[in-house]
């Protein structure tokens, strides 16, 4: 397995240059393609559909505002994105496939609609804080996301990482997601499995995990923190920290399909202050 199609959502004018250098060593050390997604938020014509009360005269000068408006965040999202793109491969990295893609929708529609045909999809600390577009990705396109701090762009691999931490729960959601990171925890120096003492749960133990990673040829060790009173995602946090990488599974509430407030998946995205993958 690999990550040979990368999709980076870029929301504004100013991206997390770490999740932009993130992504692009990611692809160039897999040798895959990596695709800029650049929502323009919603086309004219469909806002005509939806108020044809307004009329065509207010729409001409809407369309004339708002068209000159993205052109300029286009313009400048892409310079940035380039630049940073440009640094990365100037410092050795081979180089891989890249794309710009603007599209007419909004972020979270562009996701869901888009982002199926991806081996993974890498997102920056706006994109995080952006609830509608971590659902679309999480639980729409249903994708595992990679999501990386803004200061996190030195951390992405080359040829080794050092340390990876997995939160495992026993859950389907914590397998897909050990699943969708195998080609990091490969590059890995050492994985260790975090199974935080809770009330007993069905699924296959730390230890059937660790025999299922030694047969892809990774080594791991097994950790059983008490949660110390504390919430779980603050001890996940808590025993990653200045680590590389932390995997764990997303899980989501009720029947809109979005992050339960202050549930783990939601500690995780509000705290991490290292690349987190997350998958459902």
């Amino acid at each position: 397995m690999s990550y040979k199609c990368i999709l980076l959502p870029v929301t504004g004018e100013n991206p997390g240059e770490g999740a932009v250098a993130y992504a692009a060593r990611l692809a160039a050390s897999f040798d895959g393609f990596l695709r800029v997604l650049f929502p323009k938020g919603e086309s004219i014509e469909v806002a005509r559909f939806r108020y044809p009360s307004l009329g065509d005269s207010f729409f001409v000068q809407v369309e004339q505002a708002s068209r000159s408006a993205a052109e300029a965040r286009e313009q400048e999202a892409r310079r940035r994105v380039e630049g940073v793109i440009g640094a990365v491969l100037s410092e050795g990295a081979a180089e891989s496939g890249f794309q710009w893609e603007p599209v007419d929708a909004d972020a979270p529609t562009a996701l869901r609609l888009q982002g199926g045909l991806y081996d993974l999809l890498v997102m920056d600390d706006a994109g995080r804080s952006d609830s509608d577009l971590v659902d679309a990705a999480l639980f729409q396109a249903a994708r595992p996301v990679l999501f990386v701090p803004d200061d996190a762009a030195e951390r992405a691999p080359g040829a080794a990482m050092e340390r990876v931490m997995i939160g495992w729960n026993r859950s389907a959601e914590a397998g897909r997601a050990v699943v969708a990171a195998l080609p990091l925890l490969q590059k890995a120096e050492a994985v260790t499995i975090c199974a935080v003492r809770t009330a007993a749960k069905q699924g296959p133990s730390p230890r059937q995990l660790a025999e299922y990673l030694a047969r892809h040829d990774i080594s791991a060790d097994i950790i059983r923190p008490e949660p110390r009173g504390g919430a779980i995602g603050d001890v996940l946090l808590s025993e990653a920290a200045g680590g590389d990488l932390l995997v764990a599974g997303a899980n989501y509430a009720g029947r809109q399909r979005s992050i339960a407030a202050g549930g783990v998946t939601a500690q995780l995205l509000d705290k991490a202050a290292l690349p987190v993958l997350l998958a459902h």
